[in-house]
């Protein structure tokens, strides 16, 4: 019974989705340019139990994954010790959430805190929203 048990869970991990990543903020802007999409940073920093249980729980979740790949390029940055402008993301607690266009222009505010999945598809809509919204704005004011 265990075999079959380990069966199904290995056959089960191999058909995992992984989040399309980014080791640095600079990679992450390069690939979103690349691929016509944004960035999504989430800042972290070491012993942060609410970013240890984001990443366990919400960015493990096949939909999350799914919909951060098909728009975003997800970059994960630890708050002190990575490079980033500073001055763009400001950072009051971690997990903090970024979305970005990729030209490094903020969509909107950052959203500090522990994320689940209804509430990161919430946050998510909201940028979408902003995206969308300036596609229409400058598409008004063409023809």
């Amino acid at each position: 019974m265990r075999t079959i048990i380990f069966f199904f869970m290995l056959i089960g991990s191999l058909h995992a989705v992984a989040l399309n990543k980014a080791l640095t903020y600079e990679e992450a802007l390069e690939m979103a340019k690349e691929q016509n999409k944004r960035v999504m940073v989430l800042m972290v920093q070491d012993n942060c139990r609410y970013c240890k249980a984001m990443k366990a729980n919400t960015f493990s979740d096949t939909e999350v994954i799914e919909r951060i790949n098909k728009h975003y390029i997800f970059v994960e940055l630890h708050r002190y010790n990575d490079s980033y402008p500073k001055q763009k993301f400001a950072v009051y607690g971690v997990p903090t959430t970024f979305f970005v266009y990729n030209d490094g222009t903020l969509i909107m505010k950052g959203a500090g805190g522990y994320w689940n999945k209804e509430d990161f598809f919430s946050f998510m809509d909201d940028a979408d929203f902003k995206v969308n919204k300036k596609i229409r704005d400058n598409s008004d004011g063409e023809g």
